[in-house]
Order: C-alpha cells, then structure tokens, then sequence
C-alpha cells in the first residue's frame, strides 16, 4: 500500500485531528488553532486612544471648571450677604443714634437784644440744636446740666458729631460717627405752613421744625448710594420761657 507522503509532515503528539482536503488529501489541523479561529478577534492592545485620553481630558476640565465656578460665586455670595448684614446693622446703630438725639431737640430760648431767640441753626448740610438726650452715665460735662449743644455735619473724614455745652456759643467737642458717610442733607418740616424747608431760623422762626428729615449718602466699592430718608419727629416745637444769660458774644 503506498503511502501518503502528506503524512510525514505530521509532527509527533502534537496533531490531534486530521481532516481531509479535497486538494491535498488531509490537511493537519491543530485543535486549539481550530477552536481559536471560532472565537471572535480579540484586540490586543488594551489601552487608551489618544482621541479617548483627549475627550477624558475634555470633559474632566469642563466639569472641574463648572465646579470651581459655582463655589466662586456661593463665595462672593456669601461676602456680599456678610457685607450688607454688617453695613445694615452699623446704619441701624446710625440711625438709632441720631434719632435719639433728635427727638431730644429742646426749644430753649435765651434774651437777646428784648427779644427772645431759639437756639436752632438748620442748614441743607448741617443742623445745630439744643438737646435733652444726655447721657446720664457720662463723665463728660457737656452731658452734666440735662441739656447739651449738638451740631450734626459731614465733612471728607465722614459723619460726624459736635457737642458742647448749651449756653456756649458753638461746641467744641467732634466726635466721628462713621466715616463712609459721604454726604448727609436735612429738611424741616413747617407745621403751619405744611411745607419743607431747606433751612431754618430759630430766631425768625421762635420755634423748631415739627420734623426733620435726612438722607445719608454712603460710600461702597466704587460707588456712592443714598439710605433710606430717615424722618424723625420733635416732640418739644413751641418755645419756652427766657432763660437768663444766653450764648457769649
């Protein structure tokens, strides 16, 4: 029988299966090579692309770029809130004070020349008045007689306060109230004429204003912004009895 010299190509114990070839006769086959061609091509290369480390890359920015943001703006947020609380409750304290000391505007009146004089100076910028709101727990002697001299003003240093004695002729004691006030105005309400005022005259008037009304511009970042008017009533208008002596001329 002669034989098929195909089969000296067989390697020893290493060929498992043999199928026929129409062409050849058999055709060697290994079983593992066999089962590997059934099974689908595996990429060999397990890594990234460059387009994917560039997409990854992308979109790690844009997020980390959106979160940075938002925690910028809650930032500023928050110093912005902090900011308007603070100047809110120092404008409180502000206002309180001069309303305090407003109210306490008090009609006295001292002889001059047969004639009986107010001590009340209302400008468009600053007003000066004799007050009762004292300090009772003060040392200092303008708050000793129960009345005081108050001159309210504003200048480049801010708002600010000037006090004295009541029978002085001007005060001799500032005091700054705050100082981003830029500008401070006043008006005085005529009760019997129902108008306001730009200025007032205690010795033409031989009375107060039934009102004074104010506006605080104050500085911010860059930029000068008006408060709220701020409307204090007089409780005392009318004038008293002389009193003797007055201001030193």
């Amino acid at each position: 029988m002669r034989r098929n010299r195909n089969l000296d190509l067989i390697p020893s114990r290493r060929v498992r299966v043999c199928s026929p070839n129409p062409e050849f006769g058999f055709q060697i086959t290994n079983p593992r090579e066999q089962v590997a061609n059934l099974l689908p091509l595996k990429r060999k290369n397990k890594g990234f692309t460059l387009l994917e480390v560039l997409l990854g890359l992308t979109l790690t920015a844009l997020i980390l770029g959106i979160v940075f943001a938002s925690m910028r703006l809650a930032h500023r947020s928050e110093e912005k809130g902090r900011e308007r609380q603070e100047q809110s409750q120092k404008m409180r304290a502000l206002t309180d004070r001069l309303t305090w000391v407003l109210k306490g505007a008090y009609p006295y009146a001292y002889q001059k020349e047969e004639k009986k004089v107010v001590r009340f100076e209302g400008e468009e910028d600053k007003v000066t008045f004799v007050t009762t709101s004292t300090d009772p727990f003060s040392s200092a002697i303008d708050d000793t007689p129960g009345l005081k001299l108050v001159k309210i003003f504003a200048d480049s240093d801010g708002l600010k306060i000037a006090e004295g004695l009541f029978y002085a002729k001007d005060t001799d004691t500032e005091y700054l109230l705050d100082p981003d006030v830029d500008s401070v105005s006043f008006e005085y309400l005529d009760k019997d004429e129902e108008k306001d005022e730009t200025t007032w005259s205690g010795q033409e008037k031989n009375a107060l204003p039934a009102a004074i009304k104010l506006v605080i511009s104050v500085k911010g970042k860059g930029e000068v912004r008006k408060l709220p008017e701020l409307l204090v009533p007089i409780r005392a208008v009318y004038i008293v009895p002389p009193q003797p002596g007055g201001p030193k001329n």
